[in-house]
């Protein structure tokens, strides 16, 4: 299964690079896995040489370690220390950028701890905004607050649960990141769940338009899973309840109104958004979901 995501994933980020539609974007396609190891890593190479930061002082650097690359370097043997050099590249490149240009990291289904461990030491600490579902923030927490991740997690989390670790993630990483050389201050998180989305925002002024980017983000999901750009009702159905706890502690509820379905509110210097997602009942397509997820929304915050 997780070679079968791989190709499919790799396949989406070719046609998206190629701009043809064609399998693998009308390149070779690999017919062994072990072809398809050495096509990844001379992939790798070629995307390094080439000069992607063309745009001088660019409004927002997106990165993401696709599990591809963890599956690559788990079952075949590479130099040792060649994946902690490769991200101490991406660590420079990001330290490149200057302060006014964000870094949006986007997290992955990451299982080796050795990998985890190097992107919570060299990518996460420089990183204006994080992206990612809900076993991903799980992990995450657990890996800062106890040192290993959570083998186990609720598929569907209550939004409570969420906002909570979102809340508490974002203090375990200011803590963790602010005694490290070049660190940036984490301002954005959006976490990307099968029935809503919610995005989390420390200030406003550098991500504006929660609200928007949450109605973006669930509309996304519904079009990327059905492959279409219209939502059709038939196709689509709501598993979140019609209210719920901003945190496990809290008694009181947020009602989701019909009329205006993002629910926004503020605690303290924190800005909170969640939004239903439109859930697509007759699946054509799921590799690639949260990148797409999570750039719609970051493109409505720019």
């Amino acid at each position: 299964m997780a070679n079968k995501k791989a190709l499919e994933a790799l396949d989406r980020t070719l046609q998206d690079l190629r701009g043809q539609e064609a399998t693998m974007g009308g390149a070779l396609l690999a017919t062994s896995w072990e072809t398809f190891v050495k096509l990844f890593l001379l992939f790798q190479e070629e995307l390094q040489q080439m000069n992607l930061m063309r745009v001088s002082n660019p409004g927002l650097m997106t990165l993401a370690v696709s599990y591809i690359y963890e599956s690559v370097l788990i079952q075949y043997t590479i130099p040792p220390g060649e994946r902690r050099k490769r991200l101490l590249g991406v660590r420079e490149q990001m330290l490149s950028q200057p302060p006014k240009t964000r870094i949006h990291f986007e997290m992955a289904s990451y299982t080796e701890m050795l990998l985890l461990e190097q992107l919570v030491d060299l990518v996460i600490p420089h990183s204006d905004s994080l992206g990612m579902n809900e076993q991903e923030l799980a992990n995450l927490v657990s890996l800062y607050q106890f040192g290993n991740v959570s083998f186990v997690s609720d598929s569907n989390p209550r939004v409570a649960t969420v906002l909570d670790q979102m809340r508490h993630l974002l203090r375990l990483i200011e803590t963790s990141s602010k005694e490290k050389p070049g660190s940036r201050k984490l301002t954005r998180i959006h976490v990307h769940t099968l029935a809503y989305q919610a995005i989390l925002t420390v200030d406003t002024t550098l991500w504006p338009h929660s609200d928007i980017a949450a109605a973006k983000a669930s509309l996304t999901a519904y079009r990327h899973v059905c492959a279409s750009p219209q939502v059709d009702p038939d196709k689509a159905k709501l598993i979140m309840d019609d209210s719920f706890s901003v945190s496990l502690g809290s008694s009181g509820r947020v009602v989701i109104e019909p009329q205006r379905p993002v629910s926004c509110w503020r605690e303290g210097s924190l800005h909170l958004c969640v939004a239903p997602v439109l859930v697509c009942k007759v699946s054509v397509q799921t590799a690639g979901g949260g990148d797409n997820i999570s750039a719609a929304a970051l493109a409505m915050q720019l």
